[in-house]
């Protein structure tokens, strides 16, 4: 899916799962074995963004590593996000902001706190590997950040749907139809070949495209809903909007 496609978001349904905001209160618990849990949830989902962010501001991989590290836990440590409400559920925005103050205050002290307590390693070389594979784009550390976020999010989305077709037999079929999501050229899908490969005639296949696609806009809506403090309708489709508006290029 680019920001040529259209994604249209329908109202939030009952199955939506538990927020990030939810996994929040989880690490700060008290528990250790659920914190460490939520902490290393929280860690997988978001460290890449944040970790690509630091690296393009010049600090070295093992340097980029550690602050994400002590950001983390920095946050949990001062309670920061009992300072977040409804009106700045955006988790992504949230993170920028106070990953721009941890950053401000490690330029302070010259290097990022060691920190004794860890929840999460991540490969820096798997990390180099992500960043090595990214097209060159000249824009802000900040720009790439919400754009790594929005692929992060439809990466997401679409792994939920795999694992969904997967669940219902439906896998070969999926990875059929699937360049209809990733791909806008008309040429993406050639019709009378998956029609064959489904024994199906070439006009289900459009029949198939428009469900994969419906589902493809929940499976969005679902993992943006994850992310934010609020159900809203209106709420969802804006961030749906921030997140089309920071995959399209600059100046198109």
């Amino acid at each position: 899916m680019t920001a040529k496609t259209e994604v249209l978001p329908h109202a939030p349904s009952a199955a939506f799962r538990p927020t990030r905001w939810s996994l929040i209160a989880h690490a700060k618990g008290s528990d250790e074995a659920q914190a460490r849990e939520a902490m290393e949830k929280l860690c997988t989902d978001y460290w890449f963004p944040l970790y690509a962010c630091v690296r393009q501001r010049g600090h070295r991989p093992e340097d980029a590593q550690d602050l994400v590290q002590s950001f983390f836990l920095r946050l949990l440590e001062r309670d920061t996000f009992a300072a977040a409400c409804e009106e700045k559920g955006r988790l992504r925005s949230f993170l920028m902001y106070q990953l721009q103050n941890h950053l401000a205050d490690a330029a302070r002290h010259h290097a990022a706190r060691k920190r004794g307590r860890q929840f999460v390693h991540f490969s820096l070389n798997d990390a180099e590997a992500r960043l090595a594979r990214e097209p060159v784009e000249a824009d802000t550390p900040e720009t790439l950040y919400h754009r790594r976020w929005a692929r992060e999010v439809l990466a997401r989305a679409l792994t939920a749907l795999e694992s969904q077709a997967a669940t219902h037999g439906d896998a070969t079929a999926y990875h059929l139809l699937k360049p209809a999501l990733t791909d806008p050229t008309a040429s993406a899908l050639d019709t009378a070949s998956v029609a064959d490969a489904l024994g199906i005639p070439p006009a289900h296949v459009k029949v198939r495209v428009h469900r994969l696609r419906a589902q493809f806009r929940e499976a969005v809506l679902s993992v943006i809903a994850e992310t934010m403090q609020t159900r809203n309708r209106q709420a969802l489709e804006t961030e749906m909007r921030g997140l089309l508006q920071a995959l399209a290029p600059q100046g198109a």
